[in-house]
C-alpha cells in the first residue's frame, strides 16, 4: 500500500475534481464519514458545505484542505467492505478519525486506488498539525495495515516493480506538476521497462499515462531532424498546454533514438508472448460476451486492451498492453484468435469488424464456414451475405403480424431483386428504426445485372456434397495447425522450468486445457466424410442433379459439449442449415444428415459461370454494378432518399453493363 498526503487551500476544488470523475463514470463515492445524510442522498452542495462549516471556524488558516490517495497493488483483491475498513483504520491512525471525509474509488487505473477528501479544521476551530504527517503518522499506520490485511508491501521492491506504483494511468495531470519533469520521468521509465516495436506502439503506452509523442509534419525541419513533440493529454485524450521538444527532455527521446529502441526491443517480444497469451486465455474463459466486457476483465490482469475503430465504429484492430510484463503487442502478432477478426467473431454478430478478405480460406473461422459450403469454396461476396439473413425489399411491407412469413418473403424478394435486376435491398428495415434517430444509418442497395442471364443458379446436391468434402479437408488442416500452435506455444513456456517454474506450470496447463478442446477430432472428421461419400455413391445421377435444399432453422449449441472439457471452456456457436445438436455433439459442425424435403427449406445458390462468359474479352467493362445510398430516419433524410429513388437515372447505369 502506498499513501500520499497533499494539503491545499480549496477543499471545494478537490471535491469537484472527484465528482467530475464520478460524472464521467471513472470513479464512485465509496463512503462518507461525518455526514448526517445517507451517502446516496448527498448532493454536491451538501458535501462542500459540510467542509465549509468547519473551515469558517478558523479563517486564519488558509491551508485547510487535505487530499489523500491510497494505492494498492493490483494483486491485492479488495472489495468495498475491506477498502472501507482500511480507510477507517488509516484515518484513525493519522488523527483524522473524527473529521468528516469523503472516500472516492477511482476506476480508471489498473489497481485499487482511493482518493480521500477532508479538512484539518476541528469542530472547535482548532487546527490539526499536518507538518511531517507522512513520516510521523502515515508511515507507521501504513505498515501496520499492510501486515494486518496481508497486503503487498510497498517498499523493498526493485525499480521495475515500483513503476506500477509510480506510473498509474492518468498520472500526468496538467498543472499539478512541472510538465517537463513529469514527462521526462514518464518517458524514461517507459523506455527502460516497456517492450514496443514502433512509434504507434510507443504512443499507445504513453497514452495510458496521459501523454503522446507527435512527429513533425511532412517536409518540416522537425521531420528532417527526426524530432518529436511531447504533450500531456487531458481526460478526453486531447493535448493540453505547450508541447515540449524531445531534445529538451532528459534522455533525448527523439525519433532517431527511439528507432534504436524499436530494433532492440522487437527481439524481446517472442519470449514475452506465451505469458501474455495465458493471461488472455484466462480472461476469455471468464464468460465474457463482448469486447467491452473482455476489456474490463483484462484490466484485472493489469492489461490494457487498445481497440482501433473506423469512423463508422467498426473494429479493425486490437492491441494489448501488459503492464506487468511490460509489453505492447498487436493481437495479430499473437495469433488470429487474439486479433480483431477472431474475437469479434467469437463475441457474435453484435459487433462488426472490418478486415481484408482472406484468400486463404483454409484458415477462415469455422463459424463462417457456411460460405465454403454455399459457394463450393469460392465464398459469397460480403455485401451479398444478406441472402442468408432477414432483410427489407422494395415491394414488401415492413410491418406484418406473421413475422416468420414476412422474413422469408423479404429474403426471397431481396434475392429476386438481384437475379432480375429490379428493386433494391435495404440492410436495416426502416420500420425498426426510431423516428428522428441520427445514430442508425440505413443503406439501400441496388444491383444491376445482365438482363438475359441469371447471376445466381441453384447449387446441385452433388456440388453441395463435394463442397462438404472440401470443407472437411480444410477443417482437418486448420485443426492440425491449431494443435501445432498450441504445442509450440506450450513448449516455449516450458523451456526453462528451473528458471521460470511458474511459467512452466502455466505451459503444462495451457497444453492440457487447449488440446482438450479437440478430442478425437481426426476420427470425427473421417466419420463425417464417410457419410457424404456414401450419399454420393449410393444415389442416382438424377437425385444428385436436383437443387440442394437445406433446413431453414439455425441452432445454437455449446462448443463445450462438443470439444471442451472444463466448465469455463464454453463457447456458443451458431450452426447453420446442416447441423443438429445431436450431430454436432457426435462429429462436430457440418455433419450431413440429408436434404430438406419439407416446406420452408433454404435453397442454396452459387454464382452462375455462364454469367461471366466473355468478360475476358473486355475486362474493363463491368459485369455487375452495385449502387448504395445511406440515410438516416429524419424528415430530411427520408425526403432525400425518396427524391434520389424517384429521379436517379437507373437505366443509364444499367446501360453500362
Amino acid at each position: 500500500m502506498v499513501a500520499k498526503i497533499v494539503s491545499g487551500k480549496k477543499v471545494a476544488g478537490i471535491v469537484h475534481y472527484n465528482e467530475d470523475k464520478v460524472d464521467q463514470r471513472h470513479a464512485q463515492l465509496l463512503m462518507a464519514s461525518g455526514f448526517a445524510a445517507d451517502i446516496r442522498s448527498l448532493t454536491l452542495n451538501m458535501k462542500i458545505n459540510r467542509f465549509r462549516q468547519l473551515t469558517r471556524l478558523n479563517a486564519g488558516t488558509k491551508t485547510n484542505a487535505i487530499h489523500i490517495s491510497l494505492n494498492f497493488n493490483h494483486k491485492d483483491r479488495l472489495d468495498s467492505t475491506r477498502l472501507s475498513t482500511i480507510v477507517r483504520q488509516y484515518m484513525e491512525g493519522i488523527g483524522f478519525g473524527n473529521q468528516p471525509y469523503l472516500v472516492y474509488q477511482h476506476l480508471d487505473v489498473h489497481h485499487p486506488h482511493l482518493h480521500i477528501v477532508s479538512t484539518n479544521i476541528r469542530r472547535d476551530g482548532s487546527r490539526i498539525d499536518v507538518h511531517g504527517i507522512g513520516y510521523r503518522l502515515s508511515e507507521p499506520v501504513r505498515k501496520q495495515i499492510e501486515r494486518e490485511h496481508n497486503l503487498t508491501v510497498a517498499e523493498g521492491r526493485s525499480e521495475k516493480q515500483q513503476i506500477e506504483k509510480i506510473m498509474a494511468p492518468r498520472q500526468l495531470d496538467y498543472g499539478q506538476k512541472a510538465t517537463k519533469k513529469s514527462l521526462s520521468k514518464l518517458i524514461r521509465a517507459v523506455r527502460e521497462h516497456y517492450v514496443y516495436g514502433s512509434l504507434p506502439e510507443f504512443n499507445a503506452i504513453l497514452k495510458t499515462f496521459n501523454a503522446v509523442a507527435v512527429p513533425g509534419t511532412a517536409g518540416s525541419r522537425m521531420e528532417q531532424n527526426m524530432g518529436l513533440l511531447y504533450s500531456v493529454l487531458d481526460e478526453n485524450g486531447k493535448p493540453v498546454g505547450v508541447p515540449i521538444k524531445a531534445s529538451a527532455l532528459s534522455g533525448q527521446p527523439i525519433l532517431r533514438n527511439l528507432e534504436k529502441d524499436f530494433v532492440q526491443k522487437q527481439e524481446l517480444k517472442p519470449g514475452l508472448k506465451p505469458g501474455l497469451k495465458t493471461k488472455i486465455e484466462l480472461a476469455l474463459n471468464s464468460r465474457v460476451s463482448s469486447l467491452e466486457g473482455f476489456k474490463k476483465v483484462l484490466s484485472r490482469y493489469n492489461i490494457d486492451l487498445v481497440i482501433a475503430r473506423s469512423k463508422e465504429g467498426r473494429v479493425f484492430g486490437l492491441s494489448y498492453i501488459d503492464h506487468e510484463s511490460k509489453i505492447m503487442i498487436k493481437g495479430s502478432e499473437l495469433g488470429k484468435s487474439y486479433a480483431a477478426i477472431g474475437l469479434v467473431a467469437r463475441f457474435g454478430r453484435a459487433q462488426k469488424v472490418s478486415v481484408r478478405e482472406n484468400n486463404d480460406q483454409r484458415a477462415s473461422s469455422l463459424q463462417h464456414a457456411e460460405q465454403f459450403v454455399a459457394g463450393k469454396g469460392r465464398g459469397l461476396m460480403t455485401h451479398l451475405k444478406f441472402l442468408l439473413e432477414p432483410g427489407e425489399g422494395q415491394a414488401v411491407p415492413t410491418v406484418n403480424k406473421r413475422k416468420k412469413k414476412k422474413k422469408r418473403s423479404q429474403e426471397m424478394d431481396a434475392f429476386k431483386n438481384i437475379n432480375t435486376s429490379k428493386g433494391f435491398y435495404q440492410d436495416i428495415p426502416e420500420a425498426t428504426v426510431k423516428e428522428g434517430s441520427r445514430s442508425v444509418y440505413m443503406t439501400r442497395h441496388w444491383y444491376f445485372t445482365k438482363p438475359d442471364v441469371l447471376l445466381f443458379v441453384p447449387v446441385t446436391r452433388k456440388e453441395y456434397l463435394e463442397a462438404l468434402l472440401v470443407y472437411y479437408e480444410r477443417e482437418r488442416l486448420l485443426i492440425a495447425d491449431k494443435i501445432k500452435d498450441i504445442e509450440n506455444e506450450s513448449a516455449g513456456m516450458m523451456k526453462d522450468p528451473q528458471k521460470y517454474p511458474q511459467l512452466y506450470e502455466e505451459g503444462k496447463r495451457n497444453l492440457i486445457v487447449k488440446k482438450a478442446k479437440y478430442p478425437d477430432w481426426q476420427q470425427k472428421i473421417e466419420a463425417k466424410k464417410a457419410i457424404v461419400q456414401k450419399a454420393l455413391k449410393e444415389n442416382t445421377a438424377v437425385w444428385l442433379a436436383q437443387p440442394a435444399v437445406v433446413k431453414p432453422k439455425a441452432e445454437t449449441v455449446s462448443w463445450k459439449r462438443i470439444y471442451g472439457s472444463a466448465s469455463n471452456e464454453e463457447v456458443w456457436v451458431e450452426t447453420y442449415n446442416v447441423d443438429t445438436k445431436e450431430d454436432a455433439q457426435k462429429t462436430g459442425s457440418f455433419t450431413f444428415n440429408g436434404f430438406w424435403d419439407g416446406k420452408g427449406g433454404e435453397t442454396l445458390y452459387q454464382y452462375n459461370p455462364d454469367y461471366f462468359k466473355g468478360s475476358e474479352r473486355n475486362p474493363a467493362k463491368p459485369y455487375m454494378i452495385e449502387l448504395t445510398y445511406r440515410y438516416v430516419k429524419t424528415p430530411l433524410g427520408k425526403s432525400l432518399v425518396e427524391n434520389f429513388t424517384e429521379n436517379f437515372d437507373f437505366d443509364a447505369v444499367r446501360g453500362l453493363l
